[in-house]
């Protein structure tokens, strides 16, 4: 469940309760309340929540103006896990204290199997020196080489005409970067 506001988290609580047919205690029950009292209790069984983009510490835990935040509604149980994805280290201390994994950069050979797992034209893979100098510019993230993918396999640009426009203005890279393509990795909007 993504963790980039309280609405999408709420959004989330909501669309659980439908996927799992969670009985309400009241019509106007909150659905963080619901999860978070199906997860409690045995009916729920073995389980595993991901918390994604949990990147901010006032959503998770309140603020003066806001006290509690959504981890009220996250905790732990005996039959369950919850696994927070974050950027941020200040959060990952908070949440997971010594119990966390860091995850570091791709290297060129990972970039690489990304690359050609999220193109549909394998074709594009034939020039190794091409496929290298675009990574490079992607410096290997794996959201850029989603959005990368997705615009040529859209758009069917060659790579060389996608290198072009990253080589372009400043702007012109930034419109590129900002344009919307389905790629099934992001929320939409984010």
């Amino acid at each position: 469940m993504p963790a980039l506001s309280d609405g999408s988290f709420e959004q989330a609580c909501i669309e659980i309760v439908e996927k799992l047919a969670i009985r309400k205690t009241a019509d106007d029950e909150d659905p963080r309340q619901t999860v978070q009292r199906h997860l409690s209790s045995e009916a729920a069984g073995k389980w595993l929540l991901i918390v994604n983009n949990a990147d901010d510490l006032e959503l998770l835990f309140g603020c003066s103006d806001k006290p509690g935040g959504i981890n009220k509604y996250l905790q732990v149980h005996k039959d369950g896990l919850i696994l927070f994805t974050t950027r941020s280290q200040e959060v990952a201390v908070s949440v997971a204290g010594g119990d966390m994994v860091e995850l570091h950069e791709m290297d060129l050979q990972e970039a690489k199997r990304f690359w050609g797992e999220s193109l549909i034209r394998k074709e594009l893979l034939h020039d190794e020196a091409l496929t290298t100098t675009l990574l490079g510019k992607l410096t290997y993230l794996p959201l850029a080489i989603t959005q990368a993918a997705a615009y040529i396999n859209i758009k069917k640009v060659p790579i060389v005409e996608y290198l072009k426009r990253l080589d372009g203005t400043e702007q012109d890279v930034i419109n590129l970067m900002s344009k919307e393509f389905p790629d099934n990795i992001r929320y939409p909007g984010s």
